[in-house]
């Protein structure tokens, strides 16, 4: 299955403007609480990148900083299966 030009913008902005957010909102030392958020937002990644999309850069600045802060992922970050 391949993604429509809108479904790929759609999926693009809302990982963006939640990426953003978290980003801004949430301390490292609270990044662990956003488990379910954050697998909720890898699995969009994850099918973005199945289909040939581009990802906001700002993802992977949330996704290092999940990681630093010892949280870990339900799927696995490096390999693009969120």
């Amino acid at each position: 299955m391949t993604l429509d030009h809108y479904t790929a913008r759609v999926l693009y902005n809302l990982v963006l403007e939640l990426s953003s957010e978290l980003d801004l909102h949430y301390e490292d030392s609270n990044m662990p609480t956003l488990q379910k958020t954050v697998d909720a937002v890898a699995d969009a990644v994850g099918h973005m990148k199945r289909n040939g999309c581009p990802v906001p850069e700002v993802y992977d600045h949330l996704m290092q900083r999940y990681e630093r802060s010892g949280a870990q992922a339900s799927h696995p970050v490096s390999e693009g299966k969120h």
